[in-house]
């Protein structure tokens, strides 16, 4: 079948790959892995060869079955309609054989024995948990197997020891360092907007309860400043997607520059940004805004007389709540668009928040 056919069928799944997602987990590992994932294609066979001198020609096993089966993985399994199937074949072929050659070359006293560890980070990778704790359960099975029937032998020689235990080493380390950098990526596109390189969306909510937890603790003002590039549809209208991305880079640039590093930017969605400002009254907010304002339509982004409108809210202690607060400096934007955009607004209940004016005390502004 060729990989053209393969990818156009319709989608099979098994008990391995229930869904499409963790079938899309056999192939993201190979590239991940790119040109010298294939060390362990080296590595391995280059162990296993130099050892045999001390250790004789068991440990040669695995090269027999699992290791050319892995070599022509990345090529087979973009040609089969189930690759998993393939892949659980090879793993258990590699437990299977690799079990052979540590009971005859000493059990726990084998060199081999650290090979038997590289097979978990690959497995996790690729495989749910369900199907990774099968494997990981015969693949132990196997090796308890071969500690238990391993006829007596003298110790390996050190040698054979170093070669097996590096070459596992590096090749393990690898591999950990790719799914770890494999993490790291998810979890940045989980937090970081791919476009204009601020906070996301989904990233908004757990870092507002941060500061709201901090505001309530030290009875700090918080305030919300929601930010909506005026015309913005006009921009891809007149000069393209291209260009209208690139006037909403420049503009969450300009915002950046114009925050704190306390402060929380990010990009709430489309044209629109939202901006956080912990200890921050509303009067000082409506200050922030304005210079963000002019920052915006002095910087021009893109090239292009864009301008912004803003509108602004503020809450104290138990009242700060992000949907009231968002609802209210979004009410306050719209007020800004309709008097002519271009302009800063503030939610009218804001101020009478204000502990100052309710007879409280003054919270201390860290600003």
């Amino acid at each position: 079948m060729s990989s053209d056919r393969a990818s156009a069928g319709v989608f099979m799944p098994s008990w391995l790959c229930p869904r499409p997602v963790e079938r899309s987990r056999l192939f993201e590992l190979d590239a991940r892995l790119g040109a010298l994932g294939n060390i362990a294609q080296v590595l391995i066979p280059l162990s296993l060869v130099v050892s045999a001198v001390w250790l004789g020609p068991w440990v040669l096993l695995p090269l027999i079955f699992p290791v050319p089966l892995f070599v022509a993985m990345p090529w087979l399994i973009r040609r089969v309609r189930q690759p998993e199937w393939l892949l659980l074949a090879g793993i258990l072929g590699l437990g299977c054989s690799l079990a052979v050659s540590i009971a005859m070359t000493g059990g726990l006293r084998s060199p081999l024995v650290p090979w038997a560890v590289f097979i978990w980070p690959g497995v996790n990778a690729r495989f749910n948990r369900r199907a990774g704790a099968l494997i990981i359960v015969v693949i132990s099975v196997l090796m308890a197997g071969a500690v238990l029937v391993a006829p007596p032998r003298p110790p390996a020689p050190a040698a054979a020891v170093l070669v097996c235990l590096l070459a596992a080493v590096v090749t393990t380390a690898y591999y950990t360092g790719v799914l770890s950098r494999a993490e790291s990526d998810q979890r940045a596109a989980a937090t970081i907007d791919p476009l204009t390189g601020l906070l996301s969306r989904a990233a908004l909510a757990t870092r507002f309860d941060d500061l709201r937890r901090e505001a309530v603790q030290h009875r700090w003002p918080l305030s919300v400043v929601v930010c909506d590039i005026d015309h913005f549809k006009r921009v891809n209208d007149t000069w393209g997607h291209d260009r209208g991305d690139t006037v909403l880079r420049a503009a969450a640039a300009t915002l950046e520059l114009g925050a704190r590093s306390s402060d929380l930017l990010c990009r709430f969605g489309g044209e629109e940004f939202i901006l956080v400002l912990p200890g921050v009254p509303t009067g000082e907010a409506v200050e922030v805004a304005e210079r963000l304002r002019a920052a915006v339509a002095q910087a021009e982004p893109g090239g292009l007389p864009v301008t912004a409108s803003f509108g602004v809210s503020c809450a104290y202690g138990a009242d700060i709540d992000f949907a009231a607060l968002f609802r209210a400096a979004d009410a306050a934007l719209y007020r800004a668009k309709a008097a002519g955009r271009n302009q800063v607004a503030a939610d009218a209940g804001a101020e009478g928040a204000d502990p100052a004016q309710a007879g409280r005390p003054e919270p201390v502004n860290p600003r």
